[in-house]
Order: C-alpha cells, then sequence, then structure tokens
C-alpha cells in the first residue's frame, strides 16, 4: 500500500513508512493535512508488525516505522538501527460480532447486549484475530482469552490472520462470527460505509491484556532525517495526538492509569 502527500514525486523528497496495519488508514488521513505536504513524498507500506519488523532487519529501505508495539521499536533500537524511539499511541482491543453470521441463539445474546465474556462461553463457532507471533493484538487477545480461562475452549477452533486487517476481512466477510479487532478499525469503517454492523462490538477492559503501546522509530538509515523528525514532532503534538484518540486510540499519557 502507498500513500502520496504530494503529486509532485519527483521534486519532493520520497520518505518510506512502514506502518503497522491497525495505524495505516489513520496516518493516511492525519497525512492529508500534514503541513509540508507540498515537499514530501510518503509512501506507506502497511503489514504486521512482526512482518515489517523482518523487513527492516533485512535491510528494507525505510524511513521511519510505526509499530503496534514496543518490543520491536526497542529491539531495533538495541541493534543500533534508530536514532529516536516514542510512543505514538495505546492501541484499543475489541471483540466484533457479525450478526447475521452468529448461531440463532448468539444472535439473541446479542440483541440482549450481554457482556462479551457470556457471548464467548457460549459461541460453539470459530474465532478470528490475529497471529500472536505476527501481531501485539494477537498477544492482547490470547491474554483476555487466557484472563477468561477460555484457552482450551478455543485451542481448535480459532482462525489466525496475519494482521488485523486481514481478521476484519474474515469476520467483515461472515466467514468468522467473532473476531478480536483494533476499535479503530471499526470506527473507521463506520465513518467510511455507515453500516449499522460495525457497532456491534465490546470494548475489552484494559486491565485484561497489557497494555498496546505503540512506538514508532526513525531509522538511521534514512536519508530523509529533517524530514523525519518533522512528521515525528507533526504525530507527537497535543492536536494531532487528539485527532489519534478521536479515531479509536488512547493516549500515552494514560500509561500510568491503568483503571481509565
Amino acid at each position: 500500500m502507498s500513500y502520496a502527500a504530494n503529486a509532485q514525486a519527483d521534486t519532493s523528497s520520497k520518505v518510506k513508512i512502514a506502518v503497522a496495519s491497525n495505524f495505516y488508514y489513520t496516518l493516511s488521513e492525519l497525512l492529508k493535512s500534514y503541513p509540508q505536504a507540498d515537499n514530501v513524498q510518503f509512501k506507506l507500506s502497511s503489514g504486521s508488525s512482526g512482518l515489517l519488523y523482518a523487513q527492516i532487519k533485512q535491510g528494507a529501505p525505510f524511513d521511519l516505522f510505526l509499530s503496534a508495539d514496543s518490543l520491536r521499536p526497542n529491539l531495533l533500537e538495541q541493534d543500533g538501527l534508530t536514532l529516536s524511539r516514542h510512543t505514538y499511541a495505546l492501541g484499543k482491543l475489541v471483540l466484533w460480532a457479525n450478526e447475521k453470521a452468529l448461531l440463532t441463539e448468539d444472535r439473541a445474546q446479542l440483541k440482549k447486549r450481554t457482556s462479551y465474556s457470556q457471548v464467548l462461553s457460549s459461541h460453539q463457532g470459530k474465532l478470528a484475530y490475529a497471529n500472536p507471533k505476527l501481531a501485539p493484538f494477537g498477544i492482547a487477545t490470547q491474554q483476555v482469552l487466557s484472563y477468561l480461562k477460555l484457552d482450551d475452549e478455543y485451542k481448535n477452533r480459532r482462525i489466525l490472520g496475519n494482521n488485523v486487517n486481514q481478521v476484519f476481512q474474515f469476520v467483515d466477510s461472515g466467514n468468522v462470527a467473532l473476531g478480536f479487532v483494533p476499535e479503530s478499525l471499526l470506527l473507521q469503517a463506520q465513518q467510511q460505509l455507515k453500516q449499522k454492523k460495525y457497532q456491534n462490538y465490546w470494548l475489552i477492559p484494559k486491565q485484561q491484556y497489557q497494555v498496546i503501546q505503540q512506538q514508532l522509530v526513525s531509522l538511521k538509515r534514512s536519508k530523509y532525517q529533517t524530514e523525519v523528525k518533522e512528521l515525528v514532532d507533526y504525530l507527537l503534538s497535543d492536536n494531532i495526538q487528539q485527532r489519534i484518540q478521536n479515531m479509536g486510540y488512547n493516549s500515552p499519557k494514560q500509561l500510568s492509569d491503568r483503571s481509565l
């Protein structure tokens, strides 16, 4: 995937950004109002944090990496491949139900707004979530299932996506009735597609999974250090941080407060 902030590609700087799947749309929207858009073009490549990390380790020519976790930015920093590291957002995990794909009894519970734990406990179908080896939201899902003591229940009924966008597609198509995805993807769908089905989800309490601390790193190999720093400053500014929260994330300022 790619996103150009400027149509005059021949005369502008070309900054390559690796961005976690859950933040691709958000970043694309934020770049539309980037004040330096006349001087720089951004090319976005999205995928799971694990896959993008592997590409960077193998020498992929990215200038900036926006991960959905803090582990991989930390590893890149330890390897001496980065110039700076910052937390830009905290991910929010939800359980999403495709009402049309649910069994009759599950559908009745959904209409009653039964708790997500009750829906998970009684659900007899498959459950979709991101591969924990590749995606932080997959790790968070496993932590929730463990908290609810449902690990064994879904051991043979799980469908793992390579990233959260693939999980979204599984549920959206009706191939799987229940799936764990970032709230940001559903808010995006509500805004773009205006369909009620994207409102059928439960926000998972933060106490049931480790904080999804999304960090970015600027990479030493970049030829556009000035442009990268300006973009990072833009993303971390108070105004843009508020917009990021409105698009389905928590503020990094909440790191010290897990009760929110």
